[in-house]
């Protein structure tokens, strides 16, 4: 049981990830033209990218899984289910700000993203785009899985 629990907070740690690598490829618009800086690269901007989703994902998943491990109430999935949610907008809009103010205003300019406001808003709705999909892969996956295992 405990080995099938962790299974399947890796798996979901792994799509939420993907889905936050997948909007920021989506929002990468790549180097303009009149760039005075060495071109920057999109792995190495993410990564620096990443390592804010490290640390604010770290603690919301630690709630999630106190969260899932004490809730002992009828209501348990619904409760379990809200807080999965707070948690994942909250580390994606904790990573969009601290990632932002890492960022020279040019070099943010110049990437497309003028304003904190911009970049967020257009990670947040690819970020929500890409969560989805992945969701939605991971559920038909699983239905497949069950139908083979049933056959």
């Amino acid at each position: 049981m405990r080995a099938i629990l962790t299974k399947a907070l890796l798996l979901r740690v792994a799509l939420v990830l993907a889905a936050d690598i997948a909007a920021s490829a989506a929002v990468w618009s790549g180097t303009p033209t009149d760039w005075p800086w060495p071109p920057p690269r999109f792995w190495i901007s993410e990564s620096s990218r990443l390592v804010y989703w490290c640390i604010f994902s770290l603690p919301c998943v630690s709630v999630w899984v106190i969260t899932r491990a004490r809730v002992a109430h009828r209501l348990a999935g619904l409760i379990v289910d809200a807080v999965a949610i707070f948690c994942l907008l909250g580390t994606e809009i904790l990573t969009s700000i601290f990632f932002w103010r890492t960022l020279d205003w040019m070099k943010g300019a110049g990437l497309g993203h003028p304003t904190l406001r911009e970049y967020a808003r257009e990670h947040s709705i690819f970020w929500v785009a890409a969560l989805l999909l992945c969701i939605t892969l991971q559920y038909l996956w699983s239905k497949r899985k069950r139908q083979v295992t049933a056959a």
